[in-house]
C-alpha cells in the first residue's frame, strides 16, 4: 500500500500527492489492524483515495477518515455471513463470564434466570451449572 501511495494518485496524472496518499494509506493500515481486517488494495485505490480527494476538494460533508471507517465497519460487521462457531471451551468461558456479570447485576434468582435465558436461550440448569463451576 505504501509503495502504491508513494507514486501519488492516480498514477500518471496525480491529483493527490505522494504525501497525501501516504497519509491515507497509513490511516487505512492502522484502522484495518485495529478492526482486525485484512488489508485490501481495492479499498485503498477505489475507496480511500477518492474519499480523501472528495473531502479535500470540499465535495463531501463527512471527513475522509469517517468515510473510510464506515466502509471498514461494513466489512467487519458481516451480519449475513455465518461466523465461525466458538470452540466448546471458549463458549463455556463466555457463559461463565456472563454468569458473573448477571450475578453482579441482579440479586433475585428469578431475574438472573430470566436474563440468562434471554441472552443465551439456555435453561436454568445450564445457568446453575456454570454458577457451580465458578464456585458461586
Amino acid at each position: 500500500m505504501r509503495n502504491i501511495a508513494a507514486n501519488g494518485w492516480p498514477v500518471g496524472n496525480p491529483q493527490l500527492s505522494p504525501d497525501e496518499c501516504l497519509e491515507v494509506a497509513d490511516f487505512l493500515i492502522a484502522e484495518s489492524q485495529r478492526h482486525n481486517c485484512q488489508l485490501d488494495l481495492r479499498m485503498l485505490v477505489d475507496k480511500a483515495f477518492p474519499d480523501f480527494l472528495q473531502h479535500r476538494n470540499g465535495n463531501a460533508e463527512t471527513h475522509w477518515k469517517d468515510l473510510i471507517l464506515t466502509t471498514l465497519r461494513e466489512h467487519v460487521d458481516l451480519a449475513h455471513t455465518p461466523q465461525p462457531k466458538p470452540s466448546q471451551k471458549d463458549e463455556i468461558e463466555q457463559e461463565r463470564q456472563l454468569v458473573l456479570e448477571i450475578c453482579e447485576t441482579y440479586d433475585k434468582p428469578e431475574d438472573q434466570i430470566m436474563v440468562w435465558h434471554a441472552k443465551t436461550g439456555k435453561t436454568y440448569r445450564s445457568f446453575y451449572r456454570r454458577k457451580k463451576e465458578l464456585g458461586l
